[in-house]
């Protein structure tokens, strides 16, 4: 089981003044380490968002939403200063409407038990045969409570390589600022140590198997 690290983020939507974020504001207010950090500024035009990298993270600026990734491989000392980062950004801007928070892991599973692959092939499934169809993938959603989150659960299977991507979305309705930062309190890591328990009984990894940052 490998998790990706590209796909670990944090969202938070939102009504968002996204002119606020200048590289002198981030160095002043968001930066958690030595005051001479290198503030990396990427825009691309075509896109709705800009990037700010920073600290081995990227912050993802734009007008509904508010976005942070790992810049390099995770670890959990980043991923809990990725929490504290989003938390930064609340706290110095704490009138900004907000209306969401999304937390997001993936995994992918590259051997896969017969009981999954069973799970995905559909008792209609040969009527698209029938008609001369291919089927490319096949994706299964839940929304789950799990220890009191609402959980959006959904697994994609490829049958071409057999492989398997397990995606995990948190998500909190939020009211105000002060409730986003409540829902991170606790720190980022008691979400992932969710995901990983829940894949031991659904996989029957532990979620570090295999996993690119060990």
């Amino acid at each position: 089981m490998e998790q990706l690290d590209g796909f670990r983020t944090i969202v938070i939507s939102g009504h968002w003044n996204a002119r606020i974020f200048t590289p002198d504001w981030v160095l002043e207010n968001l930066c958690l380490g030595a005051p001479d950090t290198v503030i990396e500024v990427a825009v691309d035009l075509a896109q709705p968002m800009y990037r700010l990298t920073f600290e081995g993270m990227n912050l993802h600026v734009g007008s509904s939403r508010i976005m942070v990734n790992p810049a390099r491989p995770l670890d959990d000392e980043l991923l809990d200063r990725m929490g504290k980062l989003i938390d930064r950004v609340l706290e110095h801007l704490p009138h900004t409407p907000v209306s969401a928070m999304g937390i997001n892991l993936r995994w992918v599973e590259r051997q896969l038990e017969q009981d999954w692959i069973g799970l995905f092939r559909l008792p209609g499934a040969r009527r698209f045969a029938d008609a001369g169809a291919e089927v490319g993938k096949t994706t299964a959603k839940w929304e789950l409570l799990l220890a009191g989150r609402q959980l959006n659960l959904t697994v994609e299977y490829v049958p071409d390589d057999a492989s398997m991507v397990i995606d995990f979305n948190f998500h909190t309705d939020l009211r105000d600022t002060q409730h986003a930062r409540r829902q991170l309190a606790d720190g980022v890591r008691e979400y992932q140590t969710l995901a990983e328990r829940m894949l031991a009984h659904i996989v029957g990894g532990d979620g570090h198997e295999g996993n690119s940052d060990e």
